[in-house]
C-alpha cells in the first residue's frame, strides 16, 4: 500500500468517496447533514468510514453500521482499529493499522490479501476492501476513508466450487485406473484367446491390441492433461496428437511417421475423437501406402483441418468414400461426422501419395 492507492483492488471507489468527504466538510454555510455529497455517503451500497488525521472515526455510513455491528454514534471519536477489525484470513494478522499510517501521511507498502472483518459482536465477514487518503486544498493528508463490503457468499460459493473440482479430480484419477487397467486386462485376454484357439489372425491380433493400448494411453494423457491445467473440460489436441504418434511409430520401425501443427484446445470428448480417427487413418496408410506418413493439423478460424498424408499410388481413380471405402475408412467416416460434426475428403497428392483431410468446427 502506499499513501496514495489502495492495499486492496478498486481504490478508485476510495478515491470517489475521499473526494466526496472533503467537499463534504468545505461546503461553507451548508450543514453537513443537508449536503449533497453527505447525503451520497449515507446511500452508497458500500460500507465507508473516514477517519481525521490521528486515526480516530469521523464518519461512517450505514452499510458500515451493519457490517461492523457498531453504530455510528458508539464509533465516532474511536481508533478506526476498534471499529475496523480487520485481518488476513490465513494469518490471523491485523491489516487495518495500516489506516493510521496512510491517515499519517506515511507510505505504506502494498498488500492484497483475503481478509476478514471482526463485527462488534465477534462473527467474522469476508471482506474486500480499498482506501485512500483525504486530502485538503493544498494537498495536506487529514485522515482516510476506507470503503469495503460483504464477499462471505462469494467466498462460499468459491469454496465449494473448489471442493466441488478437487472430489472431481480425485474421481477421474479412480475413473482413469480402472478404465486403463480394463483395456488392458481386454488386450492380454485377446492375445491369451489367440494362443489357445487361433480364433484371430496374428495380424488382427496385433491391430486390435494396438488399438486397445492406443486407448488407454490416450485416455491416461486425456486425463492428466486435464488434472495438469486444471480445466476438465478441454485438452490440447495438439499435444494429444503428439503423444500418439510415437506409440504408432514404435509398432512400424522401418517407416516414419512425422506429426505437427497448430495449438488447438478442444473439448475432451473431441479430442479423443480425434486421437482414435488419426490413429486408425495412419493404420490405413501405413497399410496400404508407401513411405512416411505425415499428420498435419492447423487451424482456420474456427475450424480444425487434420491431414494425414502417404507417398503411396494414391486411390484409385473414381474413388468414392460412399462406396469404395474399407471398414476403416467407414469408421473414420461416421465418428468424423458423429463425433466431431465434420466431414472427411479422400483425393490424391500432386507429388503422388494419398491425402485424407478431416474439417471439422472447434467448439467454443
Amino acid at each position: 500500500m502506499t499513501n496514495d492507492d489502495s492495499h486492496l483492488p478498486n481504490s478508485n471507489t476510495a478515491k470517489a468517496v475521499s473526494f466526496a468527504v472533503v467537499h463534504t466538510n468545505e461546503m461553507a454555510g451548508v450543514p453537513v447533514e443537508q449536503s449533497w455529497f453527505h447525503n451520497t455517503l449515507l446511500s452508497l451500497g458500500d460500507a465507508i468510514i473516514a477517519t481525521d488525521e490521528a486515526g480516530k472515526v469521523i464518519f461512517m455510513n450505514p452499510m458500515a453500521e451493519l457490517l461492523t455491528g457498531w453504530t455510528r454514534d458508539e464509533a465516532v471519536g474511536k481508533e478506526v482499529s476498534t471499529v475496523y477489525q480487520a485481518i488476513d484470513e490465513n494469518s490471523g494478522e491485523a491489516v487495518q493499522r495500516f489506516l493510521v499510517d496512510i491517515a499519517r501521511g506515511e507510505d505504506v507498502i502494498a498488500v492484497k490479501v483475503d481478509m476478514e472483518l471482526i463485527a462488534h459482536d465477534g462473527s467474522h465477514l469476508s471482506i474486500h476492501d480499498s482506501a485512500a487518503p483525504i486530502k485538503n486544498a493544498i494537498g495536506q493528508t487529514t485522515g482516510v476513508v476506507v470503503v469495503f463490503h460483504d464477499t462471505t457468499q462469494q467466498r462460499d460459493v468459491h469454496r465449494k466450487v473448489e471442493a466441488f473440482n478437487q472430489r472431481l479430480r480425485q474421481a477421474m484419477a479412480e475413473t482413469n485406473h480402472r478404465v486403463k487397467n480394463n483395456l488392458q486386462v481386454i488386450a492380454a485376454l485377446i492375445d491369451l484367446q489367440a494362443e489357445d484357439d487361433g480364433g484371430l489372425s496374428t495380424s488382427a491380433r496385433q491391430k486390435l491390441g494396438l488399438h486397445i493400448r492406443t486407448l488407454a494411453q490416450i485416455h491416461d494423457f486425456l486425463i492428466e492433461e486435464a488434472k495438469t491445467s486444471g480445466d476438465l473440460t478441454y485438452v490440447s489436441a495438439s499435444e494429444t496428437l503428439a503423444k500418439l504418434i510415437p506409440m504408432v511409430q514404435a509398432t512400424v520401425a522401418r517407416r516414419l511417421v512425422s506429426f505437427s501443427g497448430d495449438t488447438v484446445r478442444l473439448p475432451t470428448k473431441q479430442s479423443s475423437s480425434l486421437a482414435l480417427v488419426v490413429n486408425e487413418l495412419i493404420s490405413n496408410a501405413l497399410k496400404h501406402g508407401k513411405g512416411s506418413v505425415d499428420v498435419l493439423l492447423t487451424r482456420e478460424n474456427d475450424t480444425a483441418i487434420v491431414e494425414v498424408l502417404d507417398d503411396g499410388t494414391g486411390f484409385p481413380e473414381g474413388f468414392d468414400l460412399q462406396t469404395s471405402a474399407n471398414n476403416g475408412l467407414e469408421l473414420v467416416a461416421d465418428l468424423v461426422k458423429s463425433d466431431l460434426a465434420g466431414e472427411l475428403d479422400c483425393s490424391n497428392r500432386p507429388e503422388g501419395g494419398g491425402c485424407v483431410r478431416i474439417r471439422f468446427p472447434i467448439v467454443p
